[in-house]
């Protein structure tokens, strides 16, 4: 397979198939599944923001609030950063 159908792959199979299963967990209170999931998808896309919420989100169920509170961190950095490349291109 070339680079080309990979992304495809990923992008319109892969990565919704996970944000599925997170989704489904989520509303299962199932938080270590989320949580593994939710890191998945973040392997194939770094930038995915509902993935890095969800994840932080997981953290702070599980009561890593630590951990939850440096990922809420750096999704502000990232909100932020998509926020500047979306008023850039207006």
């Amino acid at each position: 397979m070339n680079i080309q159908v990979l992304n495809t792959l990923k992008d319109e199979i892969i990565i919704p198939c996970y944000q599925n299963i997170v989704l489904c967990n989520m509303k299962l209170n199932k938080w270590i599944k989320v949580k593994t999931y939710s890191k998945k998808m973040l392997e194939l896309d770094e930038d995915n923001i509902k993935a890095r919420y969800r994840l932080c989100f997981a953290n702070i169920k599980l009561g890593h609030l630590k951990k939850a509170d440096s990922q809420l961190e750096e999704l502000e950095r990232k909100v932020l950063s998509y926020e500047r490349e979306e008023s850039t291109n207006d």
